[in-house]
């Protein structure tokens, strides 16, 4: 970029002391750095007015002061997004060459951990880790983390912070693996640490599949999954051409880890399935001793409700209704599950099975998956939709991942495929948001999209329960092999619930009261209750009118003057 005539900047009309300079904090004194800078051409003039605020900034974060005006520049333009060298460049008004010479200062940010890069055959970009935007916030230099010899705890504890970093894109592949090779070399007394430098593994450290094999022991350590597939292995390397090396590889059987004996194939040949692999038995002893890890161990996981602690409770349904529930009650019956498996995977499809049960609130949608769940003996693996979301954007994502994981875990431990629950999904099943610029927006689409991966891989079983009707995503639409529509009840319906909830009715006044009243069936239910409760309390039986004064009180429609009922 061609460099116009240098305007000088204009001279504050009080200068502030130093020892006023001293008492701002970290974001008050890039503010003043950047009005002095900005559209400057990094000359020495401009420089040097800011100087006093320079000489503050780098002496409190310990670095130089180019590194402290580069970085006052960085946290300026970072938008959650890639920084490139253009933007920097353009911000103060100069040739990328001119950013250049100061290469010595982009480098001790990235030292320090304040920036990481991204390099592509195309350009160099940066970004800011999100602790370093926390820490100046709090007004305080960044913390190095320590990686020199540390405890097996604190040596996973750091690898999780790695992959995490990895995963939100805030670290790049090449320097990944610079990270967690330093790792390993710093902490050799470890026995882990010792095995993967063994002159015999240099091999897997040259070639950066020290990072792959870790990925496995932490996934194994930290999440309690033991299960790897292409997308999880993708989500830490933004490197197309690493990535697909160990995708080939790894496909092809001739990947050293899998030549060492220390993970294996889960692959079950199935063309719409991404290949999985796992740690084996030799891999776990050779580097996870120090963690007494049983691969056989059950995972406790507080989401699992085992069908035998399920009340039962007889369900009645619309004609079409009890069809379509049936045939999935069916279905899931253990024998007839494992036959179809097999059947579907021996013709190259899917052998999971993903359900949506829709409409409106009290038709009995939750509790038919209870009853399912505790005819077919399948525990439930119930997810609450709520506890997914974090206030941190990104934390949400990690969670969703994580459920899945755990849930892949748990059906790998139980001879019973367990049915995975998404309870009230109406927040996440909704139509994704198109052009998503807010954070909140891209944070619902990012964990739309990893329920829509984990659908299409699912091998196992998914009901998702939701009040909508309309706004149900179209993607999400064609990944539910059964879609089964739950309506108020008919008339004939009713009157078997007005019966099953008050047996002292006859059937000519369970006839006149499911005439006579367009319930759901927890509406119903909840008339039954307070009955119950009612006579319990005073002893008394329902009267006709007690009844129908229920009844409007359930509605809600004081509005609607119907004729008392007489029994």
């Amino acid at each position: 970029m061609k460099d116009t005539i240098f305007t000088e900047p204009a001279i504050p009309k009080k200068r502030r002391s130093l020892s006023s300079i001293s008492k701002l904090n970290i974001m008050d004194l890039m503010e003043e750095i950047l009005l002095l800078n900005q559209n400057q051409k990094l000359t020495p003039k401009a420089i040097q007015l800011s100087e006093p605020f320079l000489n503050t900034l780098s002496n409190r974060l310990e670095m130089s002061k180019m590194a402290a005006l580069f970085l006052s520049a960085f946290i300026e333009l970072n938008s959650g997004g890639a920084i490139e060298m253009s933007e920097l460049s353009n911000y103060f008004d100069c040739s990328n060459l001119r950013i250049m010479k100061h290469n010595e200062a982009l480098e001790e940010l990235f030292i320090k951990g304040y920036i990481r890069k991204r390099n592509n055959e195309h350009h160099n970009a940066f970004y800011i880790p999100r602790k370093v935007i926390e820490s100046l916030k709090e007004n305080v230099k960044l913390e190095v983390r320590n990686i020199m010899n540390l405890n097996i705890e604190q040596f996973f504890e750091v690898l999780a912070d790695y992959f995490f970093e990895a995963d939100e894109h805030d670290l790049d592949y090449s320097t990944l693996v610079r990270d967690i090779h330093e790792l390993v070399n710093n902490n050799k007394q470890l026995k882990i640490a010792k095995e993967l430098v063994r002159k015999e593994n240099n091999i897997i450290t040259k070639n950066g599949d020290q990072v792959l094999i870790l990925f496995f022991c932490h996934r194994l350590i930290n999440e309690k999954d033991n299960s790897i597939n292409f997308y999880d292995i993708e989500s830490i390397i933004n490197s197309r051409s690493d990535y697909n090396r160990i995708k080939g590889a790894l496909r092809m059987g001739t990947h050293q880890l899998l030549r060492k004996g220390w993970i294996e194939s889960k692959n079950t040949g199935n063309f719409f399935m991404s290949e999985s692999y796992n740690l084996t038995d030799e891999g776990c002893n050779e580097l996870l001793s120090e963690c007494h890890i049983d691969l056989k161990e059950q995972i406790p996981n507080n989401n699992l409700k085992k069908y035998s602690t399920l009340t039962a409770k007889e369900l009645f349904y619309n004609i079409e209704e009890e069809k379509q529930v049936s045939q999935l009650r069916d279905l899931l019956m253990n024998d007839n599950f494992k036959k179809i498996q097999d059947n579907l995977e021996a013709s190259g499809m899917r052998k999971g099975f993903n359900a949506i049960f829709y409409g409106e609130p009290g038709t009995g949608k939750t509790e038919t998956v209870y009853q399912i769940a505790r005819v077919t003996e399948r525990d439930l693996f119930v997810v609450d939709v709520s506890l997914l979301k974090s206030k941190w954007v990104g934390d949400s994502e990690k969670n969703i991942k994580e459920l899945f994981s755990n849930y892949r875990a748990v059906c790998e431990q139980q001879e019973q495929t367990p049915i995975l629950l998404f309870n009230e999904a109406d927040a996440i099943l909704g139509i994704r948001q198109e052009g998503a610029e807010r954070a909140v927006e891209k944070m619902e689409n990012s964990i739309q999209n990893i329920i829509l991966e984990e659908m299409e891989k699912n091998k196992g079983i998914m009901i998702a329960t939701t009040n909508l009707t309309s706004n149900l995503d179209k993607a999400f639409e064609r990944r539910f092999l059964y879609k089964i529509e739950f309506k108020k009840p008919e008339i004939a319906a009713k009157v078997k619930i007005w019966k099953s909830m008050i047996p002292a009715l006859t059937q000519e006044e369970c006839l006149l009261l499911a005439e006579k009243y367009g319930l759901s069936g927890g509406e119903i239910e909840n008339i039954g209750r307070k009955v119950t409760i009612n006579g319990i309390l005073y002893s008394t039986k329902p009267t006709a009118k007690y009844i129908d004064t229920l009844c409007k009180e359930e509605s809600l429609n004081k509005r609607n003057k119907l004729n008392p009922i007489g029994f």
